[in-house]
């Protein structure tokens, strides 16, 4: 179950969407509400530093919390933008913003509330500074123009029960308007206990370990307002009354929001067209021209025609009505500035290491005259549509294999050609579940590493799934540990970066969220969202890998010229050489992927 079928499960006619310090999730939790009819909130939960360019830790609080949401889709790209600086100039162990940059992006259509225990507001009301609590009030309700609520939550524990009975106050005093939110970080009371799990693993400590992160209560589920307001009976100094209308705030935010999805467009980057050409088309086909001379397609076609027994006549009207089919496609789905970039690209680069060509690419013949790959297609009865299918619009897939180190040399290519600040890597993440996620599980509970390994070898895909007397005598002797594990598959576990995509648009940064990943040192700019939501959002993928392969044939390439004096000429090889062939046949394909299947 998710967190909008548990909120659909409620009747609750929104829900939203606030994760600590990052927006990743914004755009398949839009997708889920709308599909399943209800109502979206998108806002993030930001970590706030008195000053983002301290790099030092704060004496009593690390970061204090706050909760803003996005009214509309400029509000979402504010926090798009506040996002970026939390990363760029605030990252110090997790991404920071200081309210200095909340206050200068701050418009009606952003929504803010006061955040939970850890926020601001709180610090200030149990170290009793009733005044300040105040004046902190006022500045962020006239920079938000009203559109800030004070937050009450009805959790269980002494700071939360102080905290409550005195903000209830201090809001009414400066007409301030009160919400009752729940802090939701599981779906059910009963996920309580594996929520602990989560935060032990994600701190690294055991479950024995008294003096190890964990919350307090076991109420930070996604409520009923029954369930609010049996909850908040534990706080005696906050009347019935009080809480029964910060229940009812709870719509009129959800009526505040206003927030439509714009319409996905081409945001792919744009070929400027050189003056002595009248159309992008002209150009085009020229540069297919003359790749088409370049690759000697007549002795090609000569070649193919005695081959075949057939006129020559005749091929040659099969290869040009071929790379006429070819262009009209491309051109009608809107794809020939990639085309056009990517041949660009090789042409700059090309004297780095880079592969032959990989994937569905080789049935293009446009592609292998513009040199993005080298197996001309209809010599190898290559389909094209395999491709690019013209009844899709599915944007093109090149794997674009260079050495490790040329490859930094093309990235940097993007960024100069379209911008520092319009390129950026693709962004993943990577989920609990599997022998990981298992092995997760295990550490925290204690399981003796034998037993661990032993069970995690039989594991495939899930826990649940997993099946066996092993497995089931595990289950009876560690039965939190299954249970747990079960439970958290499928929750993300960490950032990460693609090994290959990245993406590059002028209007980049402002139609989605940019984050910088990577090890200390080596971080850099990187999508929220991961390879297939950017290209729902209309952002073009290039698949730029690296590839260690190819250093080693550079390596072997200057070995033999230094130890032999022969040089290497491409391709260098015969493609029908029969002793290769002769050693596939004979099963010697270890670490071909594209081998690795029964039907290969």
């Amino acid at each position: 179950m998710t967190m909008v079928q548990r909120a659909i499960e409620l009747n609750q006619p929104a829900l939203a969407l606030t994760d600590h310090g990052t927006l990743g999730g914004y755009l398949r939790f839009h997708h889920e509400c709308e599909e399943l009819g209800i109502k979206p909130i998108l806002g993030i939960e930001f970590y706030v530093a008195d000053d983002l360019y301290r790099q030092e830790k704060a004496v009593g609080f690390d970061e204090d919390h706050l909760i803003v949401l996005a009214r509309t889709w400029k509000g979402l790209q504010s926090l798009f933008k506040l996002v970026d600086i939390s990363f760029q100039h605030g990252y110090y162990y997790r991404p920071r913003i200081d309210e200095k940059h909340l206050l200068e992006h701050a418009s009606d259509d952003l929504v803010v509330l006061s955040g939970c225990v850890s926020s601001k507001l709180c610090r200030m009301i149990l170290n009793n500074q009733r005044t300040a609590a105040k004046k902190h009030i006022d500045r962020m309700q006239n920079a938000y123009n009203g559109n800030y609520f004070v937050e009450i939550q009805p959790h269980d524990f002494r700071l939360q029960l102080d905290y409550n009975s005195v903000v209830v106050d201090v809001a009414k005093e400066v007409g301030a308007r009160l919400v009752a939110t729940n802090d939701s970080h599981y779906l059910t009371r009963e996920e309580a206990e594996t929520h602990d799990v989560l935060l032990a693993v994600q701190t690294g400590a055991r479950l024995d370990d008294p003096n190890r992160f964990r919350f307090e209560v076991g109420s930070c589920f996604i409520a009923s307002r029954q369930d609010m307001s049996d909850m908040f009976r534990a706080h005696s100094n906050v009347s019935a009354e009080t809480v029964s209308g910060a229940l009812d705030m709870t719509m009129e935010v959800v009526d505040l929001i206003d927030f439509k999805m714009p319409v996905v467009e081409d945001l792919s980057t744009k070929v400027q067209v050189p003056s002595e050409y009248r159309s992008r088309r002209d150009w085009f086909l020229q540069l297919i021209r003359d790749g088409w001379v370049k690759r000697n397609m007549e002795w090609v076609i000569e070649y193919n025609a005695a081959r075949w027994n057939e006129r020559i006549g005749d091929v040659r009207d099969e290869y040009r009505d071929r790379v006429l089919f070819e262009v009209d496609t491309i051109e009608r789905l809107g794809f020939s500035d990639y085309f056009i970039t990517v041949h660009e690209m090789y042409t700059d680069l090309g004297h780095l290491p880079h592969g032959p060509g990989r994937g569905s690419v080789g049935g293009s013949l446009v592609a292998y005259l513009l040199d993005i790959h080298n197996v001309e297609p209809i010599t190898y009865d290559l389909q094209f549509e395999r491709f690019l299918n013209p009844d899709r619009t599915s944007p093109p897939d090149i794997d674009m294999d260079w050495a490790p180190k040329a490859r930094d040399e093309v990235i940097d290519w993007f960024r100069e050609r379209f911008g520092e600040e319009n390129v950026a890597h693709i962004g993943t993440w990577g989920t609990l579940g599997g022998k990981m996620g298992f092995k997760d599980v295990c550490r925290v509970h204690g399981v003796p590493l034998n037993q661990v390994e032993k069970i995690a070898d039989l594991i495939d895909e899930s826990v649940t799934e997993t099946t066996g007397s092993e497995i089931d005598a595990f289950k009876r002797n560690w039965p939190g540990v299954i249970r747990a594990a079960g439970r958290l598959e499928g929750l993300a576990r960490q950032r990460g970066v693609h090994a290959a995509g990245i993406v590059a648009s002028p209007v980049l940064r402002e139609i989605t969220s940019i984050e910088m990943r990577g090890p200390p040192g080596k971080r850099e700019p990187c999508t929220a969202l991961t390879g297939k939501e950017v290209e729902k959002i209309g952002l073009v993928k290039w698949d730029v890998l690296g590839v260690g392969e190819l250093e080693a044939v550079e390596i072997a390439k200057r070995e033999i010229k230094k130890n032999h004096d022969l040089e290497w000429k491409e391709p260098g090889f015969d493609l029908n050489d029969p002793s290769v062939l002769a050693s596939m046949q004979s099963g010697h394909t270890v670490g071909i992927f594209q081998f690795d299947t029964l039907i290969a």
